[in-house]
């Protein structure tokens, strides 16, 4: 489906093509619910549990708008295809030198595959949680990504 959905957002579609995606979602839908393919799209659509292809290629085009609105190149590419960018903040702000000597970036720490370096990794924590009862004032970042 999710190639479907990318795919689906990047061409003009006829109406009957756009009829057929609209029913094969519906029914690849319907089969991971594990509802019966000919139950009623309504019921489906007011518990919230699928969205139109419509509101699908609307939210896929503004996700692609604003990843592109976010990097010069982007913008640029925007601007060939005849789109404005969404409304993107300026995210660069001065930094005081008192504030930059204080901000200590470690390396990144080698060898610590969460399957074979697992004492690596506890003892590493055991360190970061030392430094932080050590100055209580101070902020350590980390990955907890899975």
């Amino acid at each position: 489906m999710s190639h479907i959905i990318y795919a689906a957002a990047m061409h003009k579609w006829y109406a009957s093509e756009k009829n057929k995606l609209e029913a094969i979602s519906r029914k690849s839908i319907k089969k991971v619910l594990g509802v019966p393919v000919n139950s009623s799209t309504e019921r489906l659509l007011q518990l919230g549990v699928r969205n139109t292809l419509d509101e699908v290629i609307e939210a896929q085009e503004t996700a692609q708008i604003s990843r592109l609105s976010s990097t010069p190149v982007g913008r640029e590419i925007l601007a060939v295809l005849g789109l404005g960018p969404t409304v993107v903040e300026e995210r660069k702000c001065a930094m005081s030198d008192h504030l930059r000597d204080n901000i200590m970036v470690a390396p990144f720490p080698k060898n610590v595959h969460p399957q074979h370096n697992a004492g690596r990794r506890r003892a590493r924590a055991v360190a970061l949680l030392r430094q932080i009862k050590a100055s209580p004032h101070t902020v350590s970042f980390v990955d907890t990504a899975q």
